[in-house]
């Protein structure tokens, strides 16, 4: 091999580098297991106008279970020893302790990147009868991945069609209802994961949230390979070029 060819050869191995980068962008797009967290609000308004509000997360995490795991998991306080100050409010996610044999009370639970859907269950009760509940949220900017949706489903109100109320967490910023008893309303969050791709068609994305901001996945190194060809393009024409002046 001359020494005219060795630069040429490096050019091919970097343009052939760059399609399969390219081609795995396009077909492979692998998730990417990232952990998040994602806080919800739950309150309503005393008689004398204070707020009164629970604060509960659900997330993921890579090691998690959908046991009880005190390392990422809290536990509920739903006590209310003051019976001067009658509890008005009670919010907590339904999970299950180690074994799953038994049913625990949470204020936070994270979850592991299982595969499939995954639903957390909120219950809310001792809400007088009449009382507005009110649940808000503020969803983290990139925290669903393309084809991610997480639906808030009130089982305790039915749609047009029959099925519990359902709202998109990343459309909306807060659900609101009526109590009607001082029981539990159960509701419900279910990640569903679907494999599907950005609606433009170039690689791995995310979910664009209510909120403004950019985009990110697996596009971005789609966009720096691509500023890449032109110039192995021309670099490779212009050494072909001088080849073809040399065997002349």
């Amino acid at each position: 091999m001359s020494i005219k060819d060795a630069p040429e050869k490096q050019i091919s191995i970097i343009a052939i580098f760059v399609f399969i980068i390219i081609i795995s962008n396009f077909l492979l797009c692998p998730p990417h297991a990232s952990a998040w967290k994602f806080p919800i609000e739950v309150s309503t308004v005393s008689d004398n106008g204070e707020k009164i509000y629970n604060k509960l997360v659900i997330g993921k995490e890579q090691g998690a279970t959908d046991d009880l795991d005190y390392l990422w998991d809290t536990p509920a306080l739903t006590s209310h020893p003051d019976s001067d100050h009658p509890l008005i409010l009670r919010a907590y996610l339904s999970g299950k302790a180690a074994g799953g044999k038994q049913s625990v009370q949470l204020w936070k639970d994270i979850r592991g990147f299982a595969d499939g859907n995954t639903m957390w269950r909120i219950s809310i009760d001792s809400v007088p009868k009449g009382k507005k509940v009110v649940l808000t949220w503020d969803i983290p900017q990139d925290m669903l991945k393309s084809g991610e949706r997480l639906i808030l489903k009130d089982n305790g109100s039915a749609g047009s069609d029959g099925q519990p109320q359902q709202t998109d967490i990343s459309m909306e910023s807060s659900y609101s209802f009526l109590s009607t008893d001082e029981g539990t309303r159960s509701m419900s969050l279910e990640l569903s994961k679907a494999s599907v791709r950005n609606g433009n068609g170039l690689g791995c994305g995310t979910i664009r949230s209510h909120r403004d901001g950019p985009e990110s996945g697996g596009i971005d190194v789609l966009s720096v390979a691509c500023l890449f060809l032109p110039i192995i393009f021309f670099k490779s024409r212009r050494f072909f070029s001088f080849r073809r002046v040399d065997m002349f």
